[in-house]
């Protein structure tokens, strides 16, 4: 109908009349979403440890951030992998969502990196915006990583021409921490449900769950944290 539309009320020929209509379609499928409230706390946090790492190691800590790339974790240094959470309850209660998304990668360990965020209220707080451009600026001035920086952003969702879409303020209630996933973490894996469900444990498809790590964790500040993102 479009296209009839268009070699009758624009006098279009057939060829030029699809070409149009086609180029519309694609226009359309290539139209970007913006990043919804859960998406962008949950950005925000992986931006804020990212901000921590760059502040001890310097700007080549941003290939350390492979979460954007489509791998199961969002950062490895080394052999240690990060998995980020943030919160924005008042409490170190974390969503965790699926199976294997507390499994590390074979011959790695992993962590989780707490982050707890709140309104800004009155303070000064920080928007998802500004958080991407002092983080832009901080990796032009140490001359590395700009770009996959950028490239890594565009893969999460978020786009620089969209920056004014972003303008919710933040503070943080805690100082980020870390919590080892070993043997103590309250987590549901794969093993324990083969041993409660025996054969039917292979129709668990998908499972969430949530958790209360307050005790658990080493503050930022915490000789251990610092041991455990240097490592």
């Amino acid at each position: 109908m479009a296209v009839a539309e268009r070699m009758v009320v624009e006098k279009k020929s057939a060829t030029d009349a699809v070409g149009i209509e086609l180029q519309c379609f694609t226009d359309l499928l290539e139209e970007k979403m913006l990043l919804g409230l859960e998406r962008q706390i949950g950005l925000a946090g992986e931006l804020l440890f990212l901000e921590r790492l760059l502040e001890r190691g310097g700007g080549g800590v941003i290939d350390s951030w492979i979460g954007p790339a489509g791998e199961p974790h969002d950062f490895r240094i080394g052999s240690n992998e990060f998995e980020v959470k943030t919160t924005v309850r008042p409490h170190r209660v974390h969503t965790i969502h699926g199976i294997e998304q507390l499994a590390p990668s074979q011959g790695c360990t992993l962590s989780l990196i707490s982050v707890m965020l709140g309104p800004a209220g009155a303070s000064d707080g920080f928007s998802l915006s500004e958080k991407v451009e002092q983080l832009s600026a901080k990796l032009s001035a140490a001359g590395a990583g700009l770009m996959q920086f950028t490239k890594a952003l565009k893969a999460a969702g978020f786009h620089a021409e969209d920056a004014s879409q972003y303008t919710r303020r933040f503070a943080r209630r805690r100082p980020l921490a870390i919590i080892p996933v070993d043997g103590t973490f309250p987590s549901i894996t794969r093993p324990m449900i083969q041993a409660s469900l025996g054969s039917l444990a292979a129709r668990v498809e998908a499972i969430q769950y949530e958790v209360n790590l307050e005790g658990l964790e080493h503050e930022d500040g915490s000789q251990r944290f610092e041991n455990s993102i240097l490592a």
